[in-house]
């Protein structure tokens, strides 16, 4: 019998090509498979214009189920010039929260630079 386990989970990818990240608000829902739960594998970016002034976060939260504590990561960059990476550690991705079955996700920006945009690749892991 063939399953999506540990070994062989199911794998969305989403690619955001120099998405304007210096303009606060919502980047992506991501609606997990039903009744599958996850891991986060992959948050980075590849900045494709300098971010300027201040730092810019990018956060990922849980929008449902509703938890107790959301699931939530974070990635802070400032003044990054063209083509910098930043991504958000193995260490943490590994310590973060298991997502729970049906989850539903929204990677947004806090706006917080006046000027830049970066390729963003999130990847997640469903089992």
């Amino acid at each position: 019998m063939a399953g999506q386990f540990y070994d062989n989970p199911e794998r969305t990818v989403i690619h955001l090509e120099a998405a304007a990240i210096a303009t606060g608000g919502d980047l992506a829902t991501v609606v997990g498979p039903a009744g599958k739960r996850g891991r986060v594998t992959r948050l980075d970016v590849v900045t494709t214009t300098a971010f300027t002034v201040a730092d810019s976060i990018l956060s990922l939260d849980t929008v449902t189920p509703s938890l107790a504590t959301p699931v939530s990561l974070t990635l802070a960059f400032t003044g990054s010039a063209a083509n910098d990476v930043s991504r958000v550690s193995q260490a943490t991705l590994n310590a973060a929260t298991e997502l729970p079955a049906d989850s539903v996700l929204q990677l947004n920006s806090d706006g917080g630079s006046t000027a830049g945009a970066g390729s963003i690749t999130l990847q997640i892991d469903w089992y």
